[in-house]
């Protein structure tokens, strides 16, 4: 295995130039949602906000709506929305507030979880630290993350190496805490604002992030025992140090189970909108077969 030295890029600018050629060569998707900055943006275009502000009530009621003008836009021309209690123009309001944290955190995780685990990066992440450029729709579209305090890298690690349980622990032990202080320090406060701004419950706005984490570390250059590793470490356990743990009992993750979701995302609720793949309620009341999925 390769030493774990610590380096620091020389400026923080290089930092980032570094971090977001990265992403475009080995996550390119990803590169088009979130790019990392060394001060607060600036030639980024116009209606950048800082998380703060955008999950001030009247900021993200705004957007809210305009993402409810844009679902009922799509909606079929037989299909007739109303106004009526529970519905924003007409779109399921729960729905509505769920869809949006999907794309919140569907965007804002797997490239910070890429860093954390293929560039071996440690940061200190917070709110005021990050930035979002919504789109027109309302939806969230481009992220910009500032990294402007001191932050390390480690050497890259042989990743077709094989690993004992003991040495699997050392070499994933220093991502999965990066990841435990992105729940903590970063998605906490997030889930707990939209909690209180939204209808949708906190434990509905984990799930969401916790599928797209439980997904995600299979996208990445982990062999099938780190995945593993991975997944029972940061989903296994009832408590995160002295609090209780946000990813226990969003995810399956017995391998029998025909999805690993626990909770309904209610996007079949949207107009012209179907269940997802991995939705539970395929199976509810039914006992499928080990393994078998729903065609996505």
């Amino acid at each position: 295995m390769n030493a774990i030295n610590l380096i620091q890029p020389a400026t923080q600018a290089a930092l980032c130039d570094r971090l977001n050629a990265e992403l475009a060569e080995h996550a390119p998707f990803y590169a088009q949602h979130l790019t990392a900055i060394p001060a607060q943006p600036s030639g980024h275009g116009e209606n950048v906000l800082n998380i703060e502000q955008l999950l001030q009530q009247d900021t993200y009621f705004s957007l809210i709506d305009e993402f409810a003008r844009d679902y009922a836009a799509q909606s079929d021309n037989n299909e007739k929305l109303r106004e009526r209690r529970g519905t924003v123009h007409g779109v399921d309001t729960k729905a509505l507030h769920s869809m949006w944290s999907q794309w919140f955190f569907g965007l804002l995780v797997p490239p910070l979880m890429y860093w954390s685990f293929a560039s071996h990066l440690k940061a200190n992440w917070s709110p005021e630290l990050v930035w979002l450029r919504p789109h027109d729709s309302g939806r969230p579209e481009r992220f910009f993350i500032e990294i402007s305090q001191p932050v390390y890298m480690h050497a890259p690690l042989n990743l077709t190496t094989t690993f004992s349980q003991g040495s699997l622990c050392q070499k994933l032990k220093s991502p999965i805490k990066q990841i435990e202080s992105l729940l903590t320090d970063l998605l906490a406060p997030m889930v707990d604002r939209l909690a209180s701004l939204s209808p949708v419950a906190a434990k509905l706005h984990w799930s969401h992030a916790g599928y797209i984490i439980h997904w995600y570390l299979g996208q990445l250059s982990l062999s099938d025992d780190e995945q593993h590793f991975c997944r029972q470490q940061l989903f296994n356990s009832p408590n995160l140090g002295t609090i209780p743990h946000p990813l226990w009992r969003t995810i399956k993750l017995e391998s029998q189970e025909p999805t690993p979701r626990i909770a309904c995302c209610l996007r079949h609720q949207l107009p012209a909108t179907t269940k997802c793949g991995d939705c539970p309620l395929h199976y509810r009341g039914k006992t499928p077969q080990a393994g078998k999925k729903i065609a996505k």
